[in-house]
This record gives C-alpha cells, sequence and structure tokens, in this order.
C-alpha cells in the first residue's frame, strides 16, 4: 500500500474478480444508479456499453461493484471514459486495477485522456499518472449537448 492508504497498482483486495467483457445491461444501469450517475437509464447503459472498445469490470462473488470503459481508435488515443466503484467498495484497490486493465490493453496507444468533474478525485487520477492538461501546456474544449 501507498502512503496514506492507496493502493497501488496489483494491490486490489483478493476478494475481487476483474473481467473484460461487458456486464448485462440491468447489472451495469444498477451501478450507475448506485453512484448517483443518474443521466444513465437502460436505454443509455446499452447503447454506452455497445458502442465501448473496452470494458473492464470488478466483481463481488456475482455483484458488479465497479467498471471501466474505454473508448479508442487502437492508435493514437484511448479515452476513459466512465469509471466507477460502487461507494461500499471504495478505497480497496478495485479503480486501480481496473485502469491498471485499461492500461495493459491500450499498452500500444501512446495517449489516455480522461474527464472529470472539477470535484473529481484529482489526487487519485495524478496518483495514476495522469496530469491535468494545463499542466502540460495544452487546453480542452468540450461541447456538451443540452
Amino acid at each position: 500500500m501507498a502512503p496514506g492508504g492507496a493502493r497501488v497498482d496489483g494491490d486490489m483486495d483478493a476478494s475481487y474478480t476483474l473481467r473484460t467483457s461487458a456486464p448485462s445491461v440491468a447489472a451495469a444501469a444498477a451501478l450507475y444508479r448506485s453512484v448517483g450517475w443518474t443521466a444513465y437509464d437502460e436505454d443509455r447503459v446499452g447503447a454506452s456499453l455497445a458502442g465501448s472498445t473496452f470494458v473492464a469490470t470488478a466483481w463481488a462473488g456475482e455483484g458488479l461493484v465497479g467498471l471501466a470503459r474505454v473508448i479508442s481508435d487502437d492508435a493514437s488515443v484511448w479515452f476513459l471514459q466512465d469509471l466507477l466503484v460502487h461507494d461500499v467498495h471504495r478505497r480497496r484497490g478495485v479503480a486501480t486495477a481496473l485502469v491498471a486493465r485499461c492500461r495493459e490493453r491500450f499498452v500500444h496507444v501512446p495517449r489516455a485522456v480522461l474527464l472529470t468533474d472539477v470535484d473529481g478525485p484529482r489526487g487519485f487520477y495524478g496518483a495514476l499518472g495522469f496530469r491535468e492538461a494545463r499542466d502540460l501546456d495544452l487546453v480542452s474544449y468540450v461541447d456538451v449537448a443540452r
């Protein structure tokens, strides 16, 4: 375990299992709801999973407790679209292991991108090696349809 209690790559609690297949739409939609992502109804979850390049999931027994979803051209960039872990299962290495699995899959792709809320877990993403765009003299632009 790293200083401050954060888990490092490969240090996920042994009671979890990682899989690299998409879960059922119902299980994924329940996970999205459990973390408060209410914009993801079952139709949106189903379309999102179907349109993903890669999905990694974490399971406690038969229960879905974490999910990472990637969109990529598989050559120049991969975009970590969603990373979520049920509140009860946080701080046990699940999210770190999910991101590690994504990195393994896209090891040949030179650039990873993610967007998060201002109040998102900046320290967590920084500990994983992600840097804020402004620190790299980069600017991000987003067009959000409302």
